[in-house]
């Protein structure tokens, strides 16, 4: 690769950097936001030495039972199977691994089409946190 062609790729992230960065002293009205630290957590292995970890990627969840599916087999069609078959699904398979750490990866919910984006990435997560704290 040329410096020039190297250039043409640097520059527009630097740029992107220092503007994302930076963005508050453009605004100064601007909240700060600001991220609340906790105490780094050791691991806990099993007393057998396992550490099981439980990986859930892409579920794009949407906006509830208005969900339609998407990538199903034939027979399924395009019926409205929605978010709730995937929250019974991850949560039947959160009871039969019984993970010491869940780990959401990709694109779990539909930011841009979600009603409430927030709202459907919590009860993405729901499962998870409902098993952290009943089990």
């Amino acid at each position: 690769m040329s410096w020039s062609g190297l250039l043409s790729l640097l520059v527009p992230c630097l740029l992107s950097f220092v503007l994302l960065r930076f963005s508050a002293l453009l605004d100064p009205g601007a909240a700060v936001p600001r991220v609340k630290r906790s105490p780094p957590l050791p691991l806990r292995f099993r007393h057998d030495g396992a550490f099981k970890i439980l990986q859930v990627a892409d579920m794009h969840f949407g906006n509830g039972a208005a969900t339609r599916c998407r990538d199903v087999a034939p027979e399924v069609g395009g019926a409205r199977c929605s978010d709730r078959n995937t929250t019974r699904f991850l949560r039947r398979l959160i009871e039969a691994e019984r993970p010491d750490l869940i780990a959401f990866t990709g694109d779990n919910i539909f930011g841009g089409s979600a009603t409430d984006a927030a709202e459907s990435l919590l009860r993405a997560i729901s499962p998870a946190i409902e098993y952290k704290y009943l089990k």
